[in-house]
């Protein structure tokens, strides 16, 4: 992400992108939510049930399409469609912003030459080290993240929105099941139910745990910053393994492919720090929390499912990253040049200056 125009440009341009892209992937978003806080055990391996235990993606989408219906797939769009055009925003406006920034003061910082010298310095800003483009890229993702984390709390909660238990007799039917434990302290996740509004979410989590119930998991979202630090620091590297000539201006197709590499390998890197997150994020059935800290999801999973559970659901985090940021890049490209074009535009027709 290296282009040269001003920083709110960028970030409206990237905003854009992100929720055309968010909108079209969403549905694998809300089956890789499902897939993260479902429980997988031995008694139920190669099935799916009702009570939202699912043994791959494909169970998932025949379980939620067959007692959930196709509107399930889009739980919480809403307010995930507020979180990524908001968090995309600010994310591209800090993340240019500092860019310029460093690249303006390691200019400053070259020592002056005349001749050729000054040419090639002319030719365009310093090249800033791997260490200082994953710095931004973090500070950015703090930045943007902290800001809409209350957002992606409320999408969470409305993507996993479960049938309350009673443990009475006289329960409404559904209601009656059996509290799972084991010693890990896990329990079944219970069968999912039609959301409620982001605002009775809203409410409810205010209710739980006060305002900084809106910040669970803000802790693995802090080290997840690292993920969109490692993927635009990814799509540079991979663009410049592109043909010379499509460096700088790169095909639709270069640009989707790029992207959607970088995304990937983002992902399968930080994927168990995905999971945590959503697990902390995440309400079980009976109202309890499950985990008290990511290192507390670690423990329990690995102890419960082996090193592998870290990874329960990365197949759909990866289709998921695979497409949503490719679309999400393309589009944001498609949009800076005709940004640039509509200005090139202009100053020939004299409307405005140079």
């Amino acid at each position: 992400m290296t282009s040269s125009l001003p920083p709110l440009a960028q970030a409206g341009s990237g905003s854009l992108g992100a929720v055309v892209s968010n909108a079209l992937v969403f549905p694998l978003d809300t089956l890789t939510t499902r897939l993260q806080t479902s429980k997988r055990s031995a008694k139920k391996a190669g099935s799916a049930s009702r009570g939202g235990s699912y043994n791959s993606l494909s169970a998932a989408v025949r379980t939620i399409y067959r007692h959930e219906g196709l509107s399930a797939f889009y739980s919480g769009l809403g307010p995930d469609s507020l979180s990524t055009a908001l968090s995309q925003f600010l994310y591209f406006l800090a993340y240019s912003a500092l860019r310029d920034r460093f690249q303006a003061r390691k200019q400053r910082q070259q020592p002056a030459t005349t001749g050729a010298g000054k040419d090639k310095k002319s030719s365009g800003l310093p090249l800033l080290s791997a260490f200082e483009e994953l710095a931004i890229g973090c500070l950015a993702g703090i930045f943007a993240k902290g800001v809409v984390s209350p957002l992606s709390m409320i999408t969470v909660r409305a993507q996993t929105s479960s049938e309350p238990r009673q443990e009475v007799v006289g329960g409404k039917e559904g209601d009656k099941r059996a509290v799972e434990s084991d010693d890990s302290g896990d329990e079944d996740d219970g069968g999912y139910g039609r959301a409620p509004s982001a605002l009775a979410i809203g409410k409810e989590i205010y209710q739980e745990q006060g305002l900084w119930g809106f910040w669970s998991g803000f802790g693995s979202t802090v080290i997840l910053s690292i993920n969109p630090a490692i993927t635009f620091y990814g799509f540079a590297a991979l663009k410049r393994l592109l043909p010379k000539k499509n460096r700088e201006h790169p095909t639709p197709a270069q640009t989707f492919l790029c992207g959607a590499l970088a995304s990937a390998i983002a992902s399968a890197l930080t994927y168990p720090l995905i999971l945590a997150k959503t697990r902390m994020q995440f309400k079980s059935p009976t109202g309890r929390a499950l985990y008290r800290s990511q290192f507390d999801v670690f423990r329990k999973t690995i102890t419960k499912q082996g090193v592998a559970g870290l990874y329960q659901g990365v197949e759909s985090q990866l289709l998921k990253g695979f497409f949503s940021e490719g679309v999400k890049l393309l589009v944001k490209d498609r949009i800076e040049l005709l940004i640039v074009l509509a200005h090139r535009m202009l100053v020939q027709q004299g409307r405005i200056a140079a």
